[in-house]
Order: structure tokens, then sequence, then C-alpha cells
């Protein structure tokens, strides 16, 4: 039984020792002695250590959200009886999208348009007035032109008369008219003495308003155009009317600004887009009662949209207005060029983000607010930096690494600082220099000071 273990373990080594001279044998066929160090040398793959640009490309997710909202509302209260369109539906600027009743404006506007009726008619009845009150002043000129005529008559009667009572006086003398005769001769001159001076108190009586004095006494200078004058006095004596009439006008003009007010009071219940875009919420129906600068709906403009991404505090220093950003909206299938048009100068209070912005146009409407979208943003500062195969690395850990340069055909060990990994290649931004010759794809067997070649 003995013999037999022995036997066995006996095979077992002399198999490994085997297999260690292969694994030996496999190694070494790579490797080469050093005739003049005597050490063996490592067969390796080189890459020389050279600067390129560094294109910085940060990759996101974000949403489409609108350029613009407007919420629409009523500036008086009413029902709506008209509000065809319902969420999603495209409206245009100026298009009517809802019609409010409200009666009381309605009874309102019945009561002005008929103050204004009335206010009319009042006006109307005061230039009427005027009419006839300067036909009248025109009669009163005329008639105290007829009474200044009657009383030069009178006056050349009266001269006549005195003529033939002269002649009377005379044959009186001689005994031709007698006594009583005379003296009756003598009171019909008196008589008609006396009428004249009655026209002309009647007159002067009449005269009043119309003489030069009035005219002055009013603050008018005295034309010496007879017609000029004469409407000067028309004017004077119809001045209570003028007023009468500068009243009822001031009435029509209250009447017609109320009326206006109302007008416009009503307008507003006519409710028309103040954007063009899509109903984006509809908070009445048709039938519903609305409150005075009550939100009826929400227009979204969408002619140009913003593609919405956040960006993290160590990212967003890296990037300004106008930085060019790549689109993708997966929904669509299509891509968009783009610029930073807005950056938040605020945080988000709960992630520490940064939101950012892109206008996209939208002109046949076909992307949505809410869609997902990818962006591409590169950095307008372009560095350089030392760029090298990620195979290189020997170890990694996240913004640093360590890799093997070759000194004088040693193996020599460098850390390294990688501003950043992308697509296959590191950029290293410390610990090596340009021209410096790198060790590809190192083995795990090869150690600081080996000597290598390739």
């Amino acid at each position: 039984m003995s013999a037999k273990i022995r036997t066995s373990k006996s095979f077992f080594v002399i198999s490994f020792a085997l297999f260690l001279g292969a694994c030996f044998s496999f190694v070494s066929c790579d490797k080469k002695e050093d005739a003049a160090a005597g050490t063996i040398s490592e067969k390796v793959s080189i890459v020389e250590a050279k600067k390129e640009k560094y294109v910085e490309e940060l990759n996101s997710f974000g949403t489409i959200t609108y350029n613009t909202k407007n919420d629409v509302t009523s500036l008086e209260p009413g029902q709506i009886y008209y509000f065809p369109f319902k969420e999603g539906d495209t409206i245009s600027k100026g298009q009517v999208m809802a019609r409010l009743k409200n009666v009381q404006l309605e009874f309102q506007k019945e009561q002005y348009e008929n103050a204004l009726t009335t206010a009319n008619a009042s006006l109307a009845i005061q230039k009427n007035n005027l009419r006839e009150s300067r036909l009248g002043v025109e009669s009163k000129m005329l008639s105290l032109e007829g009474d200044l005529l009657n009383i030069q008559q009178k006056e050349l009667e009266l001269k006549q008369f005195q003529e033939q009572l002269k002649n009377k006086i005379e044959l009186h003398e001689i005994g031709g008219v007698t006594d009583s005769q005379l003296k009756q001769l003598q009171l019909e001159e008196k008589s008609r003495i006396t009428d004249i001076e009655i026209l002309k108190k009647q007159h002067e009586i009449s005269s009043l308003g119309m003489r030069d004095q009035d005219l002055i006494d009013a603050g008018y200078k005295i034309p010496s155009n007879p017609e000029e004058k004469k409407k000067l006095l028309i004017e004077l004596n119809t001045k209570s009317v003028i007023t009468q009439i500068e009243a009822a006008e001031a009435e029509v003009r209250n009447a017609k600004t109320s009326l206006n007010s109302i007008n416009k009071l009503l307008d507003e219940l006519t409710i028309k887009a103040p954007i063009s875009g899509i109903i984006g919420v509809k908070k009445f129906e048709t039938g519903e009662y609305v409150e005075s600068n009550a939100v009826i709906a929400t227009i979204i403009e969408t002619s140009s949209v913003y593609a919405l991404i956040y960006l993290q505090e160590k990212d967003v220093v890296n990037y300004a207005i106008g930085t060019q950003l790549k689109i993708e909206i997966p929904s669509l299938n299509k891509s968009y060029t783009s610029q930073i048009n807005e950056i938040s100068p605020i945080a988000d209070t709960q992630s520490g983000n940064f939101a950012v912005k892109a206008a996209i146009k939208n002109n046949n409407d076909l992307i949505k607010p809410g869609m997902f979208v990818k962006c591409s943003i590169i950095n307008n500062v372009q560095d350089e930096y030392i760029k090298l195969p990620e195979s290189v690395l020997l170890f990694k850990n996240e913004n640093s690494g360590t890799v093997f340069l070759v000194k004088n055909k040693l193996a020599v060990q460098k850390k390294i600082d990688i501003r950043a990994a992308r697509d296959g290649f590191i950029w290293v931004s410390s610990g090596i220099s340009e021209k410096d010759i790198v060790i590809n794809n190192p083995s795990p067997f090869l150690k600081e000071g080996q000597s290598v070649s390739w």
C-alpha cells in the first residue's frame, strides 16, 4: 500500500517539474540574455509621448422645454359660451379662442346708449335754440334800424308842423286864427315832441346789448367793418345759448366715453390668443363662470424650444453662453446643432446642479415639450496634453495612474495625473513629458529596473 503511494507522489513531482520547465521555456522565448550585463531583457511594445489638443466633450441628458408660455386671462368676469379648443390644439396669434357673456355689462351698455341718445337730442335742441337766437338778434337789429327811421320821420313831421305853427301864430296876430285854434295847435306840437322823446327812450331800451359800449364792456374791439361788428353783436347776444351748447356737447362726450369704456370691457370678453402656439393647459369649459383675471388657458409658444440639461458645478465652469453643442432626440431620430443660450446663475437647491438651455428651431412643431434629449457639449477652451492609448496603464485610480517609462533601456515606473479618458485614450496633465518612451501593454511580470528591448 505504501509502495503505491510513493510511486504516485514521484510521478506528480516529475510532472510538475516538466510543467515548470515548459512555462520557463515559454516565458524565456521572448527574452534574450544581455551579454554585457548578464541579465534577461524583456521584449516590449512602446509608444512615444506626444501632445495633442484635448477637445473636451461632455455628454448629458435632459428634456425639451418650451421657449415661452402665456397665461390667458379675462379682465372681466363672465360665463363662457364659446371655447372650442382642447389641450394640444394649435392656435395662431390674434385668433379668437373663447367668448364670455356678462349680463350686467350688457345692461350698462344699453343705459349708456340711451344716455348718448338723450345727450345728442339735447345738443340738437340747443343748436336749434342758437339758430333761433341768432335770428332773433338779427330781427332786433333790423327793428332798431326801423325805430331810428321812424324817429327821423317823426322829427321831420314835427319840423314841418312847427313851420305851419309859426304861420298860424302870425295869422293869430292879425286875427286870422282864433285863440282856441292856436292853443290847440300848440298842444299838438307838445304832443308830437313827447311822442318823439318816447320813441327815443324805447329805442334806447331796445338797444341794450347792441351798443358799442356793450361790446367794449365784453372785451371786444369795435371793428370798422359793419359786417364784422354785426357778427360780434350776434355772438355777444347769443353767448348764453352757446354756453348751453357747450354743456350739451360735454354731455355727449361723457356719454360717448362711458359707452366706449363699456364696449372695451365687453371686448375683453372676447379672448384672443396673445401668441401662436399650442394649448398647453385648459382650465375652464363651456358654460363655466370665470372670475376676473382668472387664467382660462396657457398657450405654449413652440416655433422654437429649449433643450434643458443640468450640469454639475465642476463642469459648468468650463462652458459659457455660445458654446456649441449637439442635441439628439431619440424619439424623433433627429440631431440638431445649437449653442448654449442660458446658464442659470444659481444652482438647484436640491441637486446642486446648474440649468443650461439651448434653443432649437421647431418650424414643423415636431418637437414637443417633455421629450427626452441627449446632449454633447464641446468646451471652447482646448488645451494640449500628452495623449496615450489607455493600454499603457499599469494601474489606474480615478484621475491618476501608473505607467512604465523606458530610461536607458530600463523599465521605470511613473505616476501620472489623468486629465481625461475617452474612446480608448487618456490625456495626461502631469507626470511625463513629450517624447518620453512609454511601454504599451506592460506585462504583469515586468518589474521596475528590468532591462527592456523592442
